[in-house]
Parts: C-alpha cells; sequence; structure tokens
C-alpha cells in the first residue's frame, strides 16, 4: 500500500505542478497584455503632450494624421482588452483546476501520514 500511496503522491505532484506552471503562463500572458495597455496609454499621453505645445508646427495635427492615429490606438487598446477578458477567463479555469490538483495532493498526503501512522502503531504494538 505504501508503494501505491508514493506513486499516487508523486503522480499528484507532477499534475500540480503542470497546472501551476499552465496558470503562471496564463498570468505572464495576462502580465504582458496589460503592460501594452499602458504602453499604448503613454503613448496617447506624450502625444497629448506633443500636440498641446503648439497647433502651428504640428503637421500630424494640421492633416488629420493625429486623429486617425488616435483611432487606431482605441482599436488596439479595445483588441488587447478584448483578449485580456479571454485570458482573464481561461486564468479562472486555471486556477480552479490547480485549487483541484492541489487539494487531491493534500488529501494523498494526509492519506500517507494515517498510513505511516498505522504502520507505526502495528510495529509499537508488536514489540
Amino acid at each position: 500500500m505504501s508503494k501505491a500511496l508514493s506513486d499516487m503522491a508523486r503522480i499528484g505532484q507532477m499534475v500540480l505542478d503542470g497546472d501551476l506552471a499552465e496558470l503562471r503562463e496564463v498570468s505572464e500572458r495576462i502580465d504582458a497584455l496589460r503592460a501594452r495597455v499602458r504602453e499604448l496609454d503613454a503613448q496617447l499621453s506624450a502625444r497629448a503632450r506633443t500636440a498641446a505645445q503648439g497647433l502651428e508646427e504640428d503637421l500630424a495635427l494640421l492633416n488629420g494624421r493625429d486623429e486617425a492615429w488616435a483611432d487606431w490606438v482605441s482599436a488596439q487598446k479595445a483588441e488587447v482588452r478584448r483578449q485580456l477578458a479571454g485570458l482573464m477567463a481561461e486564468r479562472e479555469d486555471k486556477l480552479a483546476q490547480a485549487k483541484q490538483s492541489f487539494g487531491r495532493a493534500q488529501a494523498i498526503d494526509a492519506l500517507q501520514y494515517r498510513a505511516r501512522e498505522a504502520r507505526l502503531i502495528k510495529l509499537s504494538r508488536q514489540g
């Protein structure tokens, strides 16, 4: 029985490690998308500061390119946020999966502990 529990514990830990790695990967992708939104916001802010310094020298603003660029940035942010929403949902699934794997690993550890205790009690009664 001890060998079977030991094997189960190893497998349970492997599954948990895999689930945690998947969760970490999704979280890293979420962080990258959040960084992209911050980058786009920073570009908008920088452009607004530049435009506020003077209209007569700003060719992009004068020929309408500035508005087209702002529309492009808005579209980019919308797409990134759409991807972010999908990843957040995926992260919730991965988190639930990791919690379940953690629970299984804890249950196997508890079974191993009980089996060890039972063996010790049996040995103490024999000798």
